[in-house]
C-alpha cells in the first residue's frame, strides 16, 4: 500500500515538472524572439563600408 502511494506521488511530481517545463519553454522562446528582433533592428541600422565584399588577393598584398 505504501509503495502505491509513493508511486503516485512520484507520478504527480513528474507531471508537475513536465507541465512547468512546457510553460518555461514558451517564456524562453518569447525572450529569444525578442532578442532576434532586437538584433535584426540593430543590423539594419549598421551601414557597410563602400569596399565591403570586394575581393582581396592576399598573395599580391605580400
Amino acid at each position: 500500500m505504501l509503495l502505491r502511494w509513493i508511486f503516485w506521488i512520484l507520478v504527480i511530481f513528474w507531471l508537475f515538472y513536465k507541465v512547468k517545463e512546457l510553460f518555461k519553454d514558451n517564456d524562453t522562446n518569447d525572450e529569444r524572439r525578442e532578442k532576434i528582433k532586437y538584433n535584426q533592428r540593430n543590423q539594419e541600422n549598421k551601414s557597410l563600408k563602400n569596399d565591403a565584399g570586394d575581393y582581396v588577393d592576399y598573395e599580391e598584398v605580400r
